[in-house]
């Protein structure tokens, strides 16, 4: 059997609208015991907010998690999306290909 994306999981993925605050994200990802969420803008995929964003771009330049939005420190770069029926290799290479 080949693996697919969408064999690896039907869970509903935790996302947020890129004006939300990160105090605001850091609570749906307690919440949902998840290490990072999914950023939209009208509905949209536009980023990733993980647990090394929170460090690397709040907590280390001491910003307040109560007043920085998501579009601020999100990671936007390197994102790639594939189909549900793409292949796990595919998806690799095309994560490999794009430097992610």
């Amino acid at each position: 059997m080949t693996c697919t994306i969408e064999h690896l999981g039907r869970a509903a993925v935790a996302s947020l609208d890129e004006d939300s605050t990160v105090q605001r994200a850091v609570d749906l990802m307690d919440d949902s015991n998840v290490g990072s969420i999914i950023v939209t803008r009208e509905e949209r995929v536009v980023g990733v907010f993980t647990e090394r964003d929170l460090v690397k771009r709040v907590v280390n330049r001491g910003k307040s998690t109560a007043d920085v939005k998501l579009k601020e420190v999100a990671t936007t770069t390197c994102l790639v999306s594939v189909a549900h029926d793409t292949t796990c290799e595919e998806a690799i290479h095309r994560m490999k290909s794009n430097s992610c």
